[in-house]
């Protein structure tokens, strides 16, 4: 399913979902959608990897555990939509399942496959395997639009959804479906992020600009493709044409964590997927990582994940197995 990269990280082939047993809808740039109705009570982990989900809920009360960046419970209603990145995995369970139950993978199905209107829990859910989308999500935590809290947004979101529904009937042979999925996939996105923002408030009456946004979005588009770079506050600001104090005072407005911390929380998420998918040793993680010595990757390591990286790496591996 995997190959690897350069750096030894998996890349997923075009034509290859990153959950076994799943056939994509359609993979054009990478998003394909699905289907989900997890009978109750349920305890389901998402798999972990380079991609990000999106969440919409049809019908039914579910609970989504997130750990990273931030741990946090969403409990999700008919119409709400959820954003998370893939990079850590989540737990998807119903709020009167017992929490010490064993979770299994969710069940997906292809779009093709009729939802059943009697299920009690119906989700469609997105996928979109790309490291530098599932990066960006885990910088902002997940994405959360409430059918009630962002009903514009909302509204936009559910109207392409029906029109991915329409699509699901047509023949495959249709020249056009990839192309127009993939455009619907881009209204989701688009306003998932818009609703964000609005709720964040006007960021013109907070003192930054749309142009300031951009700027500092800017900088951190360039830490992402080049993240084990050593990036400095004022390397980043350079990246945004600001000064370092600017840019450091609308960095934490924008994005509500330092620069210096956001990156190396990310860097860390990174280095510890490396480890689980290559068996990088702690020594080399840290050489990788730019820490100046294991021990000092380790006290980092322990801050933000709670624990020892070889600990870490075997509780993670026994989630994505389904054991915890």
């Amino acid at each position: 399913m995997t190959k690897a990269q350069e750096d030894g990280s998996p890349v997923y082939d075009d034509l290859a979902p990153p959950i076994a047993g799943v056939t994509p809808e359609v993979d054009m740039g990478g998003v394909y959608f699905m289907r989900a109705a997890p009978s109750l009570p349920f305890c389901h982990v998402l798999p972990a990897g380079n991609f990000s989900y999106g969440l919409m809920v049809q019908a039914g009360t579910l609970r989504l555990r997130v750990e990273f960046p931030f741990s946090e419970e969403i409990i999700l209603r008919p119409g709400d939509v959820v954003g998370v990145s893939g990079l850590s995995p989540h737990l998807l369970d119903s709020p009167d399942s017992d929490a010490r139950a064993k979770p299994s993978f969710l069940d997906l199905s292809e779009m093709t496959a009729l939802a059943d209107p009697d299920a009690p829990v119906r989700l469609i859910v997105g996928v979109a395997p790309q490291e530098t989308i599932a990066l960006s999500n885990m910088i902002v935590g997940p994405i959360y639009v409430p059918f009630d809290a962002a009903a514009e947004h909302n509204r936009r979101i559910w109207h392409a959804l029906q029109l991915l529904e329409d699509e699901a009937t047509l023949p495959r042979t249709d020249f056009h479906h990839p192309l127009i999925v993939r455009r619907i996939a881009e209204i989701v996105s688009l306003n998932m992020t818009r609703s964000v923002l609005a709720r964040r408030g006007s960021r013109e009456n907070q003192g930054i600009g749309f142009a300031t946004s951009k700027a500092v979005m800017r900088a951190l588009r360039a830490f992402l493709n080049e993240p084990y770079e050593a990036w400095t506050v004022e390397k980043l600001a350079g990246e945004a044409g600001m000064s370092r104090t600017r840019f450091a005072e609308e960095f934490r407005q924008l994005i509500g964590q330092p620069p210096i911390e956001t990156i190396s929380r990310i860097r860390l998420m990174m280095i510890a997927r490396r480890m689980m998918a290559t068996g990088l040793s702690v020594e080399e993680a840290a050489f990788e990582a730019g820490y100046s010595s294991s021990a000092a990757f380790v006290r980092s390591f322990q801050k933000q994940f709670g624990m020892s990286p070889a600990r870490w790496r075997k509780r993670q591996a026994e989630k994505e197995n389904g054991f915890v």
